[in-house]
């Protein structure tokens, strides 16, 4: 499956298809952010500019918990689809 993984520019080398996959994962990373995590950051960052607490500060906390996880599994399949890219390159 991986026959030129180990040889830089090894026949049937991964990199393309590795690269691929680190893209596609970083853009579902960037899609959940966008939609999820940076509007909680923003509204929690205006509350701490204004020296309070923000009033659903619970349920931001919850919002931002429900996507964590899945927010890094997708950085860690980018970075191992990276590294299998970068040797098999």
């Amino acid at each position: 499956m991986f026959s030129g993984a180990l040889v830089p520019g090894g026949a049937g080398a991964p990199a393309p298809p590795a690269a691929a996959v680190a893209a596609a994962a970083l853009v579902v990373w960037l899609a959940v952010y966008n939609k999820v995590s940076a509007p909680v950051n923003k509204e929690l960052t205006d509350a701490a500019l204004d020296c309070r607490t923000a009033p659903n500060a619970r349920g931001l906390q919850r919002t931002w918990d429900s996507v964590i996880n899945a927010r890094v599994v997708l950085q860690a399949v980018a970075l191992g689809a990276m590294c299998v890219a970068l040797v098999a390159s």
